[in-house]
């Protein structure tokens, strides 16, 4: 869970009426919480107070997208 701090995922669980335990993952190094509902909120650890949903697929497809540039 690097770069997340307890208190703040905590916080974005109250914000989206959630718990923690409803996270399906946090991806080491990148600033993205998953729910197992297939959404997604976007953490931005500089701007806590941004959040934005977006469909897994989607969010999947653009990490796909970046992964080939970055080969």
């Amino acid at each position: 869970m690097k770069g997340f701090i307890y208190k703040d995922i905590k916080r974005l669980c109250k914000e989206y009426g959630r718990h923690i335990e409803d996270f399906s993952y946090f991806m080491r190094g990148q600033t993205v919480c998953a729910w197992k509902d297939g959404f997604s909120a976007f953490y931005y650890l500089k701007d806590v107070n941004k959040f934005f949903k977006m469909n897994l697929e989607e969010q999947a497809r653009e990490l796909e997208e970046k992964e080939d540039e970055g080969n």
